[in-house]
């Protein structure tokens, strides 16, 4: 996959772990969106976030954003290794 395909597929799974926990907080009648996501998408987060470390450099600035959003809050996926290269990489871009 091409690097900005992975930030998109990294959108649609954040998507769908969204749409699942609202499904489960409708059939259990409870609220709130500290659950984590399905165990099926939780295996792919790694290999996802592995991805991702590997094409930094190739991804613009906005696809960056999007790919931290969607792993850490749609995915709640949490790795310091993998925050603090995206920090690395948007500081030069975000901060002249």
């Amino acid at each position: 996959l091409k690097p900005q395909d992975v930030v998109v597929l990294a959108g649609v799974l954040a998507d769908l772990a969204r749409r699942e926990l609202s499904m489960a907080q409708a059939s259990t009648g409870l609220s709130g969106s500290s659950a984590p996501p399905p165990p099926f998408l939780a295996r792919i987060c790694p290999a996802l976030a592995a991805h991702l470390l590997q094409n930094l450099e190739r991804l613009q600035t906005e696809e960056l954003v999007c790919a931290l959003e969607a792993l850490s809050c749609g995915l709640r996926y949490q790795d310091d290794y993998l925050a603090d290269r995206f920090v690395e990489a948007l500081k030069p871009r975000l901060v002249p």
